[in-house]
């Protein structure tokens, strides 16, 4: 899968993966690219895909990854391509590893990211990339955070989530998330 999870999955546990990462600038290289192409989906993809790799998961990375961006890059790569299911898959991949900060948690909401991610999800129900990483960023959004579930559950919320259960049974990432 194009900028998706592909070869990622492989190397997130090896110390040269992490190493070349650094050794081409780091996170704030990788993500340089959101907010900076909104003409070009590719590099917003490419961006946002930077954010959600397995490989920055620890909280140092998704603060540094925030602090270069800025959420409203990753919200404005979603808003501005709507259309191409990479960037919405990545996006949604992103706001869930940002999200695992309880600062940044609390800003995607405040900045329209569950809204962004419902979105996403509506707009692509037959691409299970985008179902699985929306709902991952939706539950990690919504945990331990009654605002946030009462948003979720706002109309079409819900929907959305089922809709995305329904329509790929078979896909276990849909389902587990």
């Amino acid at each position: 899968e194009a900028g998706g999870w592909g070869g990622r999955r492989e190397l997130e546990d090896r110390s040269e993966y992490k190493a070349g990462r650094e050794a081409q600038g780091g996170i704030g290289e990788g993500v340089g690219a959101v907010g900076g192409h909104e003409e070009d989906a590719g590099g917003e993809e490419e961006g946002c895909g930077a954010l959600r790799s397995p490989a920055y998961y620890c909280a140092d990375n998704a603060a540094a990854g925030a602090e270069t961006v800025g959420l409203g890059g990753v919200l404005g790569a979603l808003g501005g391509h709507p259309e191409n299911a990479g960037v919405q898959e990545e996006g949604c991949g992103a706001l869930r590893t940002l999200a695992y900060k309880a600062d940044y948690k609390a800003a995607i909401a405040a900045q329209g990211g569950i809204g962004a991610v419902l979105g996403a999800m509506g707009g692509h129900p037959e691409n299970a990339g985008v179902q699985e990483e929306g709902c991952g960023a939706l539950r990690t959004l919504a945990y331990n955070r009654a605002d946030h579930k009462a948003e979720l559950a706002a109309p079409g919320g819900i929907g959305v989530v089922l809709v995305a259960m329904g329509g790929h049974p078979e896909n276990a990432g849909v389902q587990e998330e």
